[in-house]
């Protein structure tokens, strides 16, 4: 038995009570409004007057509407003989474009990179469309882009993704492009990778700071 005068996190829910804006309520933690609300039951968490459930930034009180986002969605691998995680990459790269399109993103705001036979695939995933695509996501005619998504899915190893049966994309060149793409761009990128070891990309892709 520990007293909460003594006890770091009184409520037990992994949040130090400093850090906890409801340090007695095991259920909530934080109140990005401060209406003594907590985000789990507040249906508006950033105080806009949108909900969160069409509110497509529901901590940003600024902005609710969807803004100034592209993406690229990388496929990996292809049908080779022996290659049983196609089936699972296409559909992980077919999930990931309805997401973006159910999250406001246009079919022009997405580069869908794959060998899949399908009318949403934009090319083969080669580096010189993955590098083409990666400088082309700050462009667009109709608003300033913010924010890139970048979402690569197949085999991985040891700072390597694999594009087909025998062609490997090193971290260093994913890397180099990035940067590439934000010494002319100053918003935020992000890049989700699916595949093993893709931690390894993590040291070398991470931003100073």
């Amino acid at each position: 038995a520990i007293g909460n005068n003594a006890d770091e996190d009184d409520d037990n829910d992994g949040y130090p009570d400093p850090q906890d804006a409801f340090p007695t309520d095991a259920a909530e933690y934080i109140d990005t409004d401060g209406d003594r609300i907590g985000n789990n039951s507040d249906l508006d968490d950033d105080g806009d007057g949108v909900n969160d459930v069409v509110d497509f930034y529901p901590l940003d009180p600024m902005k609710f509407e969807y803004c100034c986002q592209k993406a690229l969605i990388v496929a990996g691998g292809g049908p080779y003989f022996g290659n049983v995680l196609w089936p699972a990459t296409k559909n992980m790269a077919s999930f990931a474009y309805e997401t973006l399109k159910f999250q406001g993103l246009k079919d022009e705001d997405i580069v869908y990179l794959s060998e899949e036979e399908s009318n949403l695939v934009d090319g083969l995933p080669t580096k010189e469309q993955i590098r083409a695509a990666i400088l082309g996501l700050t462009e667009s005619e109709s608003e300033a882009v913010e924010h890139v998504l970048i979402y690569m899915v197949d085999h991985g190893g040891e700072e390597v993704f694999k594009l087909d049966e025998s062609t490997l994309l090193e971290a260093q060149e994913l890397g180099a492009w990035i940067d590439e793409m934000h010494a002319q761009f100053d918003g935020k990128s992000t890049l989700v990778y699916d595949a093993c070891e893709s931690g390894s990309f993590v040291s070398v892709l991470a931003a100073e700071g």
